[in-house]
């Protein structure tokens, strides 16, 4: 049996995570499935000129979602904030912590899959705060 471990400082870092998310795009699927972890860029200043072509560079169109870089363990973990512009990221100086990511938005329809796997079991779960 192979085993994948990560380090759990590894996951406290949204740009890490999204980097192993982008190993989805690797899995064999089934034809006519796609699995893709939305696309994603770190950013040092919300207010840099060249933001919005770096973001199209990207592929990313807005709505964006932004995000500190760090998942966990300090209090400005959860701030987040939605831009409807790519000028609107501008607005977030000063505000959002820095580094941060800069995400697509991706409308999944209030339904949120947490999966978990070990070896060759997969359980998926739909948290029942996030039921209408």
């Amino acid at each position: 049996m192979s085993v994948a471990t990560i380090h759990a400082s590894e996951v406290l870092d949204r740009l890490v995570l999204g980097q192993l998310l982008d190993e989805l795009q690797q899995l064999r699927l089934p034809p006519g499935v796609a699995a893709r972890a939305p696309r994603y860029c770190q950013v040092e200043d919300y207010a840099a000129v060249g933001l919005p072509a770096l973001l199209a560079q990207h592929g990313m169109q807005p709505p964006f979602i932004v995000k500190p870089a760090v998942a966990c363990g300090v209090a400005h973990s959860h701030s987040m904030a939605l831009a409807l512009t790519p000028g609107a990221l501008a607005s977030l100086a000063g505000r959002l912590p820095l580094p941060g990511l800069v995400c697509e938005f991706v409308n999944h329809g209030g339904l949120q899959h947490k999966v978990y796997v070990l070896g060759d079991k997969v359980r998926v779960c739909h948290p029942t705060c996030f039921d209408p």
